[in-house]
C-alpha cells in the first residue's frame, strides 16, 4: 500500500496530453541513452567520451502498426477483437469470453478486469479468454479532494490545491473527476501525484524528491549581569604613597654595575632590566613603563651610600595604598634589594579602580560617563606607542587596527571581530585575502593609489592563526628597458603557525628584488590566504612606512594583555546603566550587561583596586573598602545574572530499529553523516550544519535511500542548557512529484463499464467494443423455494420457481456449499435432487453460464434447511471407564461434528459426512443418548448406548511405584475383567503413552513401560495409581557468580546418571562443563557467559560490500563481538581494518582501543571482548586507493547487569524436575579442599528472586573480578609478574591463575 497526494494546477498555456488505454508506445523518433550502475547514473563527460549525442551514444526508435521494431526481438502487440455476451447479471456469475490473439501466460497469469472488477478467469488459449464476472459494484461516491478558485503557475500556490494523503492498493483502479471552469481564453488544468513509495532519486529523474529532515537544538540565552554599587560615599583629601628601595651590591663601590641587574615588578608585570647603579631617572622611566601602574606615574630619587643605592619612589597618584612593589633578581647576581613602605597612601575618593582578572581600569569618577569605555578598555589590548596608533603622513603612508576606521565590505577583505583578543584594542580582521589595495580610500575619501615603495618600503603587522606560506604582491615597476610592466606574484614567507601573536616588519622592496630587476616600483595590491579550509587567522596593526617599528636587535615592545583572554572568554557587547542616589548618603550603582562570544560563561566577579574584600556576602557578591577610606565608603560588587552555558551533555538518535547513543551536543556535520549512514537502511546521506554553541542545526539529505523515511526520534534527556530541547522536522517529504500524470496510468472515459485484459502484466489493446453491462433485465429472479428442509438421505427434491431461466444455458443449483443434480429446467421453474452433505441453514443459488447469477425477488434471502440424522451405532455397550471406541453411521456430519453420550463429550477421533469414531467418557452404569450436533443442528438416537460393569476392566495393584528414567522396567498390573485375546484387544496407557504388551490374560498384563519424563504417571483413576518417575535436581551451590566464567558448581538431587557424558548441565543457554557425576551429585564448570556477536561488511550504502552490517550493534559487557570481512575477488586494492576511534567520522585510530593491526587485508577477521561499558566507534579506515572508502561503525557496550538464569539438568534427552531444598551456606571457593574466599561485602545483600519455582544461578559484577594491568607484559618462565585488579581473595590459594592453559603457580 502507498501513500500519495493528488495536487491541482491550473495555467494559462497550453500543454497537451493524451490518454491512452495501455501503456504508450515510443514515438519513432532518436534517443540518447543514459545507462546507470547500481541505481547511480554515469555522468555525461564519463558516457561516450562526454560525445553523449554522436550517433555512438544514440539508437533509432521505429514504430510500425502490429510491432515495434528495434534492437529486440519483434512484439506482438496483445489484442481484444470481441466480448461475449455483451451484458450479464447484477449478481455477476456471467461467463464471459473474450476473443483476440497472442493471448498467453508466460511471464504473468492473464487478469482480466470488467468495470474495474475482477472477472475469475477460468481458461486461456492463444485467441480466447473464459472468465467469470463478478456483482455489480456500488456506485462510487465523489468527495472533493483538492481544488483551486484561480490561476496558478505553481502547485504550491495555495494549500487547497493539495489533498490528505491517500492510500492506494496496488492494482486497484481509481476514479478521479476533474471540473474545469473556462472564461474568455482557452484553459487547461493539470494534475500531480506525489507519491511517496519511490524506487528513484534525485540525480536519476527530475520528478524524484529526496527526503530532508533538519535536526534543531535550542537553548535560551541568557546574558551576563554585574552590578557596582558605590555605598556612602564620602572624599577627603588625598595622602601621595611613598616606597623606599635599598639596592645593595658589591659593584657599587668599584662602580661597575653593568652585570648586575635585576627586575622590579608590580601586580605580575616586570620592568626591563635594570642595573644596580641605574640612575634615578632610567628606575622612573622603567616604572612608568608599567601598564599596571597606568595612567599614574612616579617620581624617583636617588641617594648613594658606599655599597647601597637609596631610591625614594613617589606615587603620583589620589588613588590611594599601592602594593608595595616586587623584585626579581637571578641567581649568580650579587644584587640585594629591601623595599618599605615609607608613607601609606591615602585616596580622596574623587576617583575609583575596577579591576578584571588582574587588569585595572582607567580611575573612574563616581558619577563618571565612561564607564562602559572603562570596561571595554579592561577586555582590550594595549600597545605602546611604538606599534600602535600611527597618524598616517610623509612616514607612515598606510596603518589600520581595525578599531574604527576599517568598513570596507567586500567579501576579501576578511571580518572585524572581538571574538579573539586582538593584538592591540578590541578587534581584529579575521581571514582577509587583501591586506592593501591601491583603490582603498583615506579618511578624506580619496584613494591611496599606488605605494611607491621607495621610500614606502616596509610592512609591519601582527598575525596569529594559519597563513599559507606566501605573500601575494601586486605592483608596477620600470625594467631595464625603461618599460612599465604590471605583474602578480606570490613571494615565499614562512608565517608561524599557532594562537599566539607574532608580530613581523618586511622590507617588500629587497623581497621584490630578489626575483626582479628594475625601478620605480610601486605596490598596487598585498594578499595572503589561509594555510587550509577549515583554518583561520587574524591581522592587525597593518602598517605601511618608511621606518620599521621594531627592530630585529630590539627586546619586542611589551603589551598590556586583555582581560578574560587568558580563559578563553571574549565579550561582544557592553551595557552600562548607571543610576545616582543622593539621599542621606551619596550611591552610585553601575549595572554592567555582557554579551559573550562561543558562549562563555563563568565569567569572573569584578573586583575593586586599592581596597580588600571585607565581607563575601555569597559567591556572588563581596564588599570591598580600603583601611584608610574616609567614612563608610565602601563598593559592593554583585553578579545578579550568570551567563547561560553553551549545550552541553548528548543526544541519541532512533532510526530504522536502532538507536545512536551519546551523539555529542556540537556533534559535526561529518560525524553526524557517518553516524547515521552506519545504521541500516540508511543509505547515504549529506549532512550540514549551522547555529552556534547555543543551538545548531543539522539538515539531513537522503541521498541513495528512495521515498518517503521515518522521521527520526531524538532523545535530548541528556542534553544540558538553559531552556534546552531538541526538535525534528521535515522540510521535504521524500518521493516521486509527477507534476502531470502520465497518460500510461490514465484510461479513457466511457459510460459503460469497459473489459480489460492484461496479458503478462501489460494491457491489451482494444479492437472493437469492449463494453460489458450488468443489466438488471436479463438477470434471473428466484421467487420461491419447496421444500423448506430435507436430505440427500431422504431423497429431497428441491424445486425453485422465478423466471429468466434458460434452458439452452448450462444451469449450477447449489445449497450453500452442496450441489443439487439437475432433474428438468424450464423458464420458470427448476428442479433438482439434493446431493450428500453435512447439515445446516444454507443459501439457496441459482447460476446460468451466459447470464450470471440470479437473484432473489425483493431482496428476499432463501434457505433450506440440511437434515442429519443417525443410522447406525456400534458397539451399544461398553466399559464404566469408558474409553470404547465408538462409530456412528448416517448423513449431514462432517469433521467439526460433535458427538454427546448422554451429556457428556466423546472425544472424536475421525468425522466425515457419513461417519464418526469418538472414544466414550465414563459413566455410572445405564443406558444413555447419543446425539450429533453439526452446524447447529442435532439427531439424536435414544437409549442407543448401555455402560456395563461387567464389561469393565478392574485393576487392583501393579508394581513398580518408582522409576528411574534410566534404562527399561516392565509394569505388572493385577486385576480381573482383562478379557482374552479370543474376546477382546488390551491397550495399557502410562502417561499418555502406550505401555507394550508382553504378556495378557483375565487377571494379569505385563508390559514395556515407555520412556517418559520425570513426574507422577498417572495409569489409572480407579486407585489414584501413579508410577513416579525421577530425575530430580533438589539443591545447587554456590547460587551466585561471574559473568566472566569459572564458577565451579554443585548439584545434589536423584537419578543423575554416573556416567559424565550421558549429563548436560545448561544455566540459561550456557553449557555448564560436568567434570564429575555420581546417581545423586553432579559437579560441573560455569563457562564465560558473554555473548558473541557477528559483524560483516556484507552492508549497503551506495554498494553493497562497503559498510558494516549491523553498522549499530547494542553489547554488554563480557560480550565478544567479531568482525568478518571479505572483498570482492575481481577488485585490486581493497583491503580493511578494524580500530576504534574517537568520533562517528574519524577514521584515525585513537589510540587507546582495539586494533586489529596495521596493515589491511581483503579477508580476514578480528575478535575483541568488551570489558568496560559506554559507546565505542571503529571505523575500517580507507578501504581503496583513492581513500574515498570507509566503513564506520558503533558498539554501544551497556554495563553488565545482574541476571538470574534458570538451571537445566538433562539426562540423555530427558529433563529433571526441580525441587528448592535447604538453603546450603558455602562460601565461592576453588575445589581445592579448606580453601574457601570469604563472600565479598557486596554479595552481602540477597538479591536472589523470591518465591521462583526453578532454582536460579545469579550472575553479578559482585562476583565477577576483573583485572586492570598485568606488569611484565612479557617475560620468561619463572618470571614474577604482578596482577592488579578487583575482587580477588585475600586468600592466596583461593585464587587460581593461567596463562594460556597453563596453571600459574
Amino acid at each position: 500500500m502507498q501513500a500519495r497526494s493528488l495536487l491541482l494546477g491550473a495555467r494559462d498555456r497550453r500543454d497537451r496530453w493524451t490518454p491512452a488505454l495501455g501503456q504508450r508506445a515510443m514515438p519513432e523518433d532518436s534517443y540518447t541513452v543514459h545507462v546507470s550502475v547500481d541505481g547511480v547514473p554515469i555522468t555525461e563527460n564519463n558516457t561516450c567520451r562526454g560525445l553523449i549525442h554522436s550517433r555512438a551514444c544514440s539508437f533509432y526508435f521505429h514504430v510500425s502498426i502490429s510491432e515495434i521494431n528495434y534492437i529486440f526481438p519483434k512484439v506482438y502487440i496483445k489484442e481484444i477483437t470481441m466480448i461475449s455476451p455483451s451484458q450479464g447479471s447484477i449478481r455477476g456469475g456471467t461467463t464471459l469470453t473474450i476473443s483476440g490473439q497472442f493471448f498467453d501466460q508466460t511471464d504473468f497469469p492473464v487478469r482480466v478486469l470488467v468495470g474495474g472488477q475482477a472477472c475469475d478467469v477460468l481458461n486461456v488459449t492463444e485467441n480466447i479468454i473464459c472468465c467469470k464476472t463478478s456483482p455489480k459494484p456500488d456506485i462510487l461516491r465523489t468527495i472533493r479532494i483538492a481544488y483551486h478558485s484561480s490561476n496558478a503557475n505553481s502547485y504550491f500556490s495555495s494549500p487547497t490545491q493539495r489533498s490528505d494523503d491517500i492510500h492506494l492498493q496496488k492494482g486497484k483502479e481509481y476514479y478521479i473527476e476533474i471540473l474545469l471552469q473556462e472564461y474568455r481564453q482557452s484553459a487547461f488544468v493539470d494534475v500531480g501525484l506525489y507519491q511517496y513509495g519511490n524506487v528513484y532519486t534525485e540525480q536519476q529523474t527530475e520528478d524524484a524528491v529526496n527526503e530532508e529532515q533538519v535536526i534543531q537544538s535550542q537553548s535560551a540565552v541568557v546574558q551576563e549581569v554585574q552590578v557596582i554599587t558605590l555605598e556612602n560615599w564620602e572624599t577627603t583629601n588625598a595622602i601621595k604613597e611613598v616606597q623606599r628601595i635599598m639596592v645593595t651590591s658589591p659593584c657599587i663601590e668599584v662602580n661597575s654595575c653593568s652585570l648586575y641587574q635585576y627586575r622590579l615588578t608590580y601586580n605580575m608585570e616586570k620592568t626591563a632590566l635594570l642595573p644596580a647603579d641605574a640612575s634615578d631617572f632610567i628606575l622612573q622611566s622603567a616604572l612608568n613603563d608599567l601598564w599596571s601602574l597606568k595612567p599614574d606615574t612616579v617620581q624617583v630619587t636617588r641617594t648613594q651610600n658606599p655599597q647601597s643605592y637609596v631610591y625614594m619612589v613617589t606615587f603620583i597618584s589620589t588613588r590611594g595604598d599601592f602594593d608595595l612593589l616586587g623584585y626579581e633578581v637571578f641567581e649568580g647576581y650579587n644584587v640585594t634589594l629591601d623595599i618599605t613602605e615609607q608613607t601609606k597612601g591615602k585616596p580622596n575618593l574623587d576617583t575609583f579602580t575596577l579591576n578584571w582578572d588582574g587588569i585595572s581600569s582607567k580611575p573612574l569618577s563616581p558619577w563618571s560617563a565612561e564607564a562602559e569605555a572603562a570596561v571595554e578598555e579592561m577586555v582590550s589590548a594595549k600597545c605602546p606607542p611604538q606599534i600602535a596608533d600611527f597618524e598616517e603622513g610623509f612616514v607612515v603612508k598606510y596603518f589600520r587596527d581595525y578599531e574604527t576606521d576599517f568598513n570596507v565590505d567586500h567579501i576579501n577583505r576578511g571580518q572585524k571581530t572581538a571574538e579573539t583578543d586582538a593584538y592591540c584594542g578590541r578587534y581584529s580582521l579575521k581571514n582577509p585575502a587583501v591586506l592593501f589595495d591601491s583603490a582603498d580610500v583615506k579618511p578624506n575619501r580619496l584613494p591611496y593609489g599606488d605605494i611607491s615603495l621607495f621610500p614606502y618600503n616596509q610592512l609591519c603587522l601582527a598575525y596569529k592563526g594559519f597563513l599559507a606560506n606566501y605573500i601575494g604582491l601586486k605592483f608596477q615597476y620600470q625594467d631595464k628597458s625603461k618599460i612599465t610592466r604590471s605583474t602578480e606574484i606570490q613571494f615565499t614567507y614562512n608565517f608561524a603557525y599557532g594562537n599566539n601573536w607574532t608580530y613581523i616588519c618586511i622590507d617588500l622592496l629587497d623581497l621584490i628584488q630578489t626575483k626582479y630587476t628594475g625601478t620605480n616600483f610601486a605596490l598596487q595590491r598585498i594578499s595572503v590566504q589561509k594555510a587550509s579550509k577549515s583554518q583561520s587567522f587574524y591581522v592587525d596593526t597593518v602598517y605601511i612606512g618608511q621606518t620599521p617599528t621594531i627592530s630585529i636587535w630590539d627586546e619586542m615592545p611589551k603589551r598590556r594583555l586583555p582581560a578574560l583572554a587568558n580563559k578563553g572568554i571574549f565579550l561582544k557587547h557592553f551595557q552600562v546603566d548607571q543610576t545616582k542616589s543622593n539621599g542621606s548618603s551619596m550611591t552610585s550603582q553601575y549595572s554592567v550587561t555582557m554579551t559573550s562570544y562561543n558562549c562563555s560563561y563563568n565569567i569572573p566577579m569584578m573586583a575593586v583596586s586599592f581596597g580588600q574584600v571585607i565581607t563575601n556576602e555569597t559567591e556572588n557578591e563581596s564588599v570591598y573598602r580600603g583601611n584608610n577610606w574616609p567614612g563608610e565608603s565602601r563598593i559592593r560588587i554583585q553578579r545578579i545574572q550568570a551567563a547561560s552555558a553553551p549545550l552541553r551533555g548528548s543526544f541519541d538518535i532512533q532510526a530504522y530499529g536502532h538507536i545512536l547513543k551519546g551523539l555529542p551536543a556540537e556533534v559535526s556535520a561529518a560525524d553526524l553523516q557517518f553516524a547515521l549512514q552506519s545504521l541500516e537502511g540508511v543509505g547515504r546521506v549529506s549532512v550540514t550544519r549551522e547555529g552556534t554553541c547555543a543551538g545548531y542545526s543539522w539538515n539531513i539529505k537522503w541521498r541513495s535511500a528512495c521515498g518517503k523515511q521515518e522521521l527520526l526520534q531524538v532523545n535530548d534527556s541528556n542534553i544540558i542548557g538553559e531552556k534546552a530541547n531538541m526538535t525534528v522536522t521535515k522540510v521535504k517529504e521524500g518521493g516521486l512529484f509527477r507534476q502531470r500524470i502520465l497518460g500510461d496510468l490514465l484510461r479513457t472515459p466511457s459510460q459503460q463499464p469497459q473489459v480489460e485484459v492484461y496479458v503478462n502484466g501489460i494491457p491489451a489493446k482494444c479492437s472493437g467494443d469492449c463494453g460489458f453491462t450488468w443489466d438488471p433485465m436479463t438477470t434471473p429472479i428466484i421467487r420461491t423455494i419447496s421444500p423448506s428442509k430435507g436430505s440427500s438421505e431422504e431423497g429431497t427434491i428441491l424445486t425453485i420457481s422465478g423466471s429468466g431461466f434458460s434452458r439452452s444455458s448450462a444451469v449450477s443449483v447449489s445449497v450453500g456449499p452442496i450441489g443439487c443434480s439437475l432433474l428438468s429446467v424450464n423458464e420458470n421453474e427448476i428442479k433438482c435432487q439434493l446431493l450428500n452433505g453435512s447439515a445446516g441453514h444454507f443459501p439457496v443459488a441459482v447460476s446460468i453460464a451466459d447470464v450470471g447469477r440470479a437473484r432473489n425477488a425483493e431482496d428476499e434471502v432463501f434457505h433450506f434447511v440440511y437434515q442429519s440424522q443417525i443410522s447406525h451405532i456400534w458397539p451399544v455397550s461398553g466399559s464404566l471407564a469408558g474409553g470404547n471406541l465408538l462409530t456412528l453411521s448416517g448423513t449431514g456430519f462432517n469433521e467439526n461434528s460433535k458427538v454427546l453420550v448422554g451429556n457428556e463429550t466423546c472425544n472424536v477421533i475421525d468425522g466425515d459426512l457419513n461417519k464418526i469414531t469418538c472414544r466414550t467418557p465414563k459413566r455410572i452404569e445405564g443406558t444413555v443418548d447419543i446425539s450429533v450436533i453439526t452446524n447447529g443442528f442435532q439427531a439424536t438416537a435414544k437409549d442407543a448406548y448401555s455402560y456395563n460393569c461387567l464389561q469393565t476392566p478392574v485393576m487392583t495393584d501393579f508394581s513398580p511405584k518408582v522409576r528411574t528414567i534410566l534404562g527399561e522396567a516392565n509394569l505388572t498390573i493385577k486385576g480381573y475383567n482383562f478379557g482374552t485375546d479370543l474376546t477382546r484387544s488390551v491397550e495399557v496407557y502410562v502417561g499418555g503413552k502406550p505401555c507394550q504388551i508382553l504378556h495378557w490374560n483375565f487377571t494379569d498384563i505385563r508390559c514395556l513401560l515407555p520412556t517418559l519424563s520425570p513426574g507422577n504417571m498417572i495409569s489409572t483413576d480407579k486407585l489414584n495409581a501413579s508410577i513416579q518417575y525421577i530425575l530430580e535436581v533438589n539443591n545447587m551451590f554456590p547460587q551466585r557468580g561471574s559473568f566472566y566464567g569459572g564458577t565451579e558448581i554443585t548439584l545434589t538431587g536423584l537419578g543423575f546418571s554416573t556416567v559424565p557424558t550421558e549429563n548436560t548441565v545448561l544455566l540459561g543457554s550456557f553449557p555448564c562443563s560436568v567434570t564429575s557425576s555420581s546417581s545423586d551429585v553432579i559437579k560441573c564448570t560455569l563457562p564465560s557467559t558473554g555473548d558473541v556477536f557477528r559483524i560483516t561488511n556484507d552492508g549497503k550504502i551506495q554498494y553493497m560490500g562497503y559498510a558494516w552490517s549491523p553498522s549499530v550493534l547494542n553489547v554488554s559487557v563480557g560480550d565478544t563481538v567479531t568482525w568478518h570481512w571479505q572483498a570482492h575477488p575481481f577488485l585490486r586494492g581493497i583491503g580493511y581494518r578494524v580500530f576504534s576511534v574517537s568520533s562517528p567520522g574519524s577514521v584515525t585510530y585513537d589510540g587507546k582501543g582495539f586494533m586489529n593491526g596495521r596493515e589491511k587485508s581483503a579477508s580476514g577477521s578480528f575478535s575483541y571482548q568488551f570489558t568496560s561499558p559506554g559507546i565505542h566507534y571503529y571505523s575500517s579506515g580507507y578501504v581503496d586507493e583513492a581513500h574515498s572508502i570507509v566503513l564506520q561503525g558503533v558498539i554501544n557496550v551497556l554495563p553488565a547487569e545482574t541476571r538470574h538464569i534458570p538451571l537445566h539438568l538433562f539426562v540423555g534427552s530427558t529433563e529433571a524436575t526441580y525441587t528448592q531444598g535447604e538453603p546450603v551456606n558455602l562460601h565461592v571457593g576453588s575445589s581445592e579442599t579448606g580453601c574457601l574466599a570469604t563472600e565479598p561485602l557486596c554479595g552481602l545483600n540477597n538479591t536472589g528472586v523470591k518465591n521462583s519455582d526453578r532454582l536460579l544461578f545469579e550472575l553479578s559484577s559482585c562476583f565477577s573480578p576483573s583485572i586492570s594491568n598485568i606488569s611484565p607484559s612479557t617475560g620468561t618462565v619463572n618470571e614474577l609478574i604482578t596482577i592488579t585488579g578487583q575482587g580477588f581473595s585475600n586468600l592466596t590459594c583461593a585464587n587460581k591463575v593461567t596463562i594460556g592453559s597453563y596453571p600459574w603457580l
